[in-house]
């Protein structure tokens, strides 16, 4: 047992090898998400449908897939496609379920139809004034 997948000189074997950084990262993440939906509920702000607790749950779990034993291991320092795997798991599936879980997809009909709402107006008029700082050469 370890804290974190780390590169390791040892030869691979297929034994189980728990990560406790790991663990309570994602229950940490978890425990964030649900304990902030559920306060939302009760201040009245807004309400977070199964579907979105599910998108996100599914989300933390491919990130978890991903960092976790076998994968995180072989990727750590033993196979740089399974390092490149573990990558389009975190870019293209894990994080994007999380943020349609958080915004919803709203955003798509807004942007289909033109019809923005003030929230992604504000949303816009903060991605133009970071603008500048994208670009490193600028900043």
């Amino acid at each position: 047992m370890s804290w974190w997948c780390a590169a390791s000189t040892k030869p691979w074997t297929w034994s189980p090898q728990i990560y406790v950084g790991i663990w309570l990262l994602m229950g940490a993440t978890l425990l964030a998400y649900f304990g902030g939906a559920s306060k939302a509920r009760s201040a009245g702000w807004f309400t977070t449908s199964r579907k979105q607790k599910t998108l996100f749950t599914v989300g933390i779990l491919v990130l978890w897939g991903a960092s976790d034993w076998p994968l995180g291991t072989l990727g750590a320092g033993y196979l740089a496609s399974a390092h490149m795997a573990q990558f389009i798991l975190y870019t293209m599936a894990g994080s994007v379920l999380m943020l349609v879980a958080i915004i919803g997809l709203s955003w798509l009909h807004h942007a289909a139809t033109g019809q923005y709402s003030f929230d992604l107006l504000k949303l816009y008029a903060l991605d133009i004034g970071l603008g500048e700082l994208k670009h490193p050469t600028k900043a």
